[in-house]
């Protein structure tokens, strides 16, 4: 039997975590966020924030996103990863962005 290297597929939510929802790989999530921003957007530093979105009122659903980070300059960035596309996946990256912009107002 040939030697099989498995890799994990950076695509599976918990190997996405892995590699960019740890504090010791905020680095790599600079990178891949810079990697996608204009020049002029660039992140100096990022802190990872938890994943859970609480309820916006009492008795309501909590949210949880694959990363949640705010740069040095308060920006936060909120990244999902997803293999499968359902029909709902639309409403609820509306709901889960208007929740995280709530929570920048002052």
């Amino acid at each position: 039997m040939p030697n099989q290297t498995r890799l994990a597929d950076p695509l599976v939510d918990t190997a996405f975590k892995a590699l960019f929802g740890r504090e010791d790989t905020t680095h790599l999530l600079k990178r891949f966020l810079n990697a996608l921003l204009p020049p002029e957007q660039q992140i100096e530093s990022l802190k990872l924030q938890t994943p859970e979105l609480g309820p916006p009122r009492l008795g309501a659903k909590t949210s949880v996103v694959d990363i949640r980070a705010v740069a040095k300059n308060g920006r936060t960035f909120q990244v999902e990863v997803q293999i499968v596309v359902d029909a709902s996946l639309p409403e609820r990256m509306l709901f889960s962005w208007g929740r995280v912009y709530h929570e920048q107002l002052s």
